[in-house]
């Protein structure tokens, strides 16, 4: 895909393009799905990251569901309920998530390849159906 292709290693930076930016960009650009802006990164704390992407209102949007599909918005932290980073899950390649971190810039790695170098844990999320 030439749109992944030109994201790949897009650097990061806490304030204009953190992982909130990455895959709000590949939501809307690959899925047609535009979600809100968020807290800047720099200005938080860790805590008050997972506060953040805890009581975000785009949150009620989405539910977790058990196993990603391609186009799943995956939150990751170390304790389910306290996500502090974001990524998009894509089918091609096998199953990998986009995500943008320093001091890489935006790239993809198996859900794997994220548990056990970061231990962290995926949450995978999906938009509720409409009413």
């Amino acid at each position: 895909m030439g749109f992944l292709a030109g994201l790949r290693r897009r650097p990061y930076d806490g304030v204009t393009f953190n992982c909130w930016h990455a895959a709000s960009l590949i939501q809307r650009e690959l899925f047609g799905r535009a979600l809100p802006l968020f807290p800047v990164w720099e200005e938080l704390s860790l805590r008050e990251r997972i506060e953040a992407f805890a009581s975000h209102p785009e949150r009620r949007a989405w539910r977790e569901i058990s196993a990603p599909i391609d186009g799943a918005f995956v939150l990751m932290g170390r304790a389910r309920g306290r996500e502090h980073h974001c990524g998009v899950w894509l089918a091609e390649g096998g199953g990998r998530i986009w995500h943008g971190d320093a001091p890489h810039g935006v790239i993809d790695d198996t859900p794997l390849e994220l548990a056990q170098s970061r231990r962290w844990l995926l949450s995978p999320t999906t938009p509720r159906p409409d009413p």
